[in-house]
């Protein structure tokens, strides 16, 4: 792999890493938020909803028997009545999809409790007798229709509060929800609360924060590596160049320069690299300089030598030739 691509490639595993980490980020912060909001509120819908029906039909058939019923009275009545399939008295089993509930004689830590109140916030029951007892106010304010979260005895916690509602004498079920509002009692409420964050995560939940991050980073893969490819266009080239002139130079030819196009690394680099060549060519240039006057120095001793001896032979010759 050449280094263009794998500069490209860093590119690309910087943005996927940028990306990842702001993805996990989003989930750290924002991820108990909506399990709060979300998720946790609509459990708690469900659970309350689902009570509050069940007491609804209780306390219309006792308010049809037993007219005059006061409605604490009524209240307490109909949910010892239904208590096998209410959740004030701990989950009942088997434990549908909604919370679960326990029941306890003491304070709630770290758990959702079920809480029936009269319409003024009078508690009637609830599955933490240490939190909430018989006769205590609930102290999510003046009980009404829906849900919030907030500061209670329990700490901070998300709630729902469903109504309980004496429906009209002969109605039941479908038939009853369908009777015209003003048909209708309030008996009281089914408030269901719990510690903000409590149960996790979804898997939808989770899914949709991961969704938009996996489509981001399927978007700025191939933005990152056009980019890498782009913005290393010019880098890569001034480095192919000092590679082609560093050849020839290896190759013995000291004659080229790198052109210092630009003031950053590479251009230290092209600068040095022509300080190198300069001093290679003339440390070369000296070297031959010195070879070639050692060679006409040699020359000269060998001319002196012959004619030396040359004029030595003579000399012998002559004085021979005198005696």
């Amino acid at each position: 792999m050449g280094l263009r691509r794998r500069m490209a490639a860093s590119y690309v595993l910087v943005t996927a890493a940028a990306v990842l980490v702001v993805e996990a980020a989003l989930l750290g912060v924002y991820l108990p938020t909506i399990v709060g909001d979300s998720d946790l509120q609509n459990r708690l819908q469900a659970q309350a909803g689902r009570d509050a029906k069940i007491l609804s039909l209780a306390v219309s058939d006792i308010g049809a028997a037993v007219p005059g019923t006061g409605l604490a009275d009524l209240l307490d009545v109909a949910q010892k009545a239904a208590r096998e399939d209410l959740s004030l008295n701990g989950s009942p089993t088997p434990q549908d999809q909604n919370l679960r509930i326990t029941y306890t004689a003491g304070k709630a830590v770290d758990q959702p409790v079920e809480i029936l109140v009269d319409p003024t916030g009078l508690v009637v029951a609830g599955s933490a007798q240490g939190s909430y007892p018989p006769g205590s106010r609930l102290d999510l304010g003046l009980p009404q229709e829906g849900g919030g979260s907030g500061k209670t005895r329990m700490g901070a916690v998300a709630w729902w509060s469903s109504p309980v509602l004496i429906y009209p004498p002969g109605l039941r079920g479908a038939t009853a929800r369908s009777a015209a509002p003003g048909s209708y009692k309030l008996a009281g409420y089914v408030v269901v609360a719990a510690p903000i964050g409590y149960g996790g995560a979804t898997a939808d939940y989770s899914l949709s924060l991961l969704t938009p991050g996996v489509l981001v980073l399927i978007l700025v893969v191939p933005v990152g590596l056009v980019f890498g490819l782009l913005s290393t266009r010019r880098l890569i080239g001034r480095v192919r160049h000092l590679a082609t002139i560093t050849t020839a130079v290896a190759q013995g030819d000291f004659r080229p320069r790198a052109p210092v196009t630009e003031g950053d690394e590479i251009g230290q680099l092209e600068e040095s690299f022509n300080r190198m060549t300069e001093r290679l060519e003339s440390a070369l240039n000296a070297e031959r300089a010195a070879g070639q006057a050692e060679a006409r120095q040699a020359e000269r001793v060998r001319i002196a030598r012959e004619l030396h001896d040359s004029i030595s032979q003579d000399w012998v010759a002559m004085a021979a030739v005198a005696a």
